[in-house]
């Protein structure tokens, strides 16, 4: 079955990213380019997929709004949405820069210069938390106790795979021809 939407639906792009939104309620969806020489016309949509229909719309966006890029990465850090390099279509250039959108307030999203990611946590919507999340830490003294059972577990293997290759080649011995016989 095919979900059905509403609203303003993108136009059809490539080269674009796509996150999910701080609550997994959203997919956002930025940048890209619909034909060879240009950049889509509303380079940031969303879909909201709290509630069937699902809803497309085009955020409130403030702050200075950067060139629309393609072929980009895009990753949710905190509240912030990270766009990082790709191709600037309509300068024609390599992109070189970071832009940081803030998608803390559904009702506007604000396209920002810095931020401080420990102040803003983004809820964790894995049910398996990470290990630093979860504030789990390893000793030092765990830690090398691992280096040096991995160490000498590799030296236990290697003494045993060469005690069966010697024994294989006692069972197998290979007879080396000569002349004549």
């Amino acid at each position: 079955m095919t979900p059905i939407s509403v609203g303003t639906i993108p136009d059809a792009r490539g080269h674009n990213s796509s996150v999910l939104g701080l609550n997994n309620d959203r997919i956002i969806i930025y940048g890209g380019f619909n034909s060879p020489a240009s950049s889509v016309v509303h380079d940031l949509s969303v879909l909201d997929i709290r509630n069937k229909p699902y809803r497309w719309f085009t955020p409130n966006i403030s702050g200075t709004i950067p060139p629309t890029p393609s072929l980009h990465t895009a990753n949710v850090v905190g509240r912030y949405m990270i766009v990082t390099y790709g191709f600037i279509f309509l300068q024609q250039y390599i992109n070189p820069d970071v832009y940081i959108l803030d998608i803390g307030n559904d009702s506007e999203y604000k396209w920002v210069t810095s931020f401080d990611p420990k102040l803003s946590p983004s809820p964790d919507p894995s049910p398996y938390p990470s290990l630093i999340q979860s504030g789990y830490s390893i000793s030092s003294g765990t830690m090398i106790g691992a280096i040096i059972g991995t160490f000498i577990g590799g030296i236990l293997l290697t003494i045993f795979a060469l005690m069966i290759y010697r024994w294989y080649k006692r069972k197998h011995p290979r007879a080396i021809p000569t002349h004549g016989n």
